[in-house]
């Protein structure tokens, strides 16, 4: 004896999981589309501001509505008007783990160790310049060589860390001296 779909109110012979092939069909295509709408829903999905007790909607990757944007812009400018030598110590700490994938205390540590002088034995000056200390490091292998004032960090970058080049330069100074 053949089985009846499993469906209500449908007179077909079951074949698939008890539904016939129609309602099979049918059930198939509705769990498509409703995945679909899942989808869409979920691209659609609007972020509540962060600022609690905020429930405005937060502008797109920020987390934040567009009123409170302003007021944190604001105490951001602030707080850097107020303390101008944080805020400096804050970035140079930031874009030296960024750059060089280390602590800023090594810099420091590097500085102590040549006694707060240029790396260049022939320089050896105390002021750094305006940018301040400049990390020198191999570009091919990312080892940190030491801490440059910056017209020294400037002429080796020039002569491209090449050896040859820098000893044809002196060479070319003895030579017209």
């Amino acid at each position: 004896m053949q089985n009846k779909c499993s469906i209500l109110e449908c007179p077909n012979i079951a074949k698939v999981g008890g539904l016939c092939k129609k309602c099979y069909d049918n059930q198939r295509k509705n769990l498509r589309n409703e995945r679909r709408r899942n989808i869409v829903a979920a691209k659609k999905i609007t972020h509540t501001c962060i600022v609690n007790s905020c429930y405005a909607k937060a502008l797109p990757n920020i987390q934040i509505c567009a009123k409170h944007r302003t007021t944190r812009a604001k105490s951001t400018k602030e707080y850097r008007q107020k303390n101008p030598a944080r805020v400096k110590t804050m970035r140079q700490r930031s874009r030296h783990k960024f750059h060089y994938h280390e602590p800023y205390e090594n810099k420091i540590l590097r500085l102590n160790n040549q006694n707060n002088k240029c790396a260049n034995l022939a320089c050896q000056t105390t002021d750094p310049g305006a940018r301040g200390w400049q990390t020198d490091h191999n570009h091919k292998t990312g080892h940190i060589r030491g801490e440059l004032c910056g017209p020294c960090n400037r002429i080796l970058g020039h002569a491209q860390d090449d050896p040859a080049i820098l000893q044809g330069l002196i060479d070319y100074l003895n030579q017209t001296q």
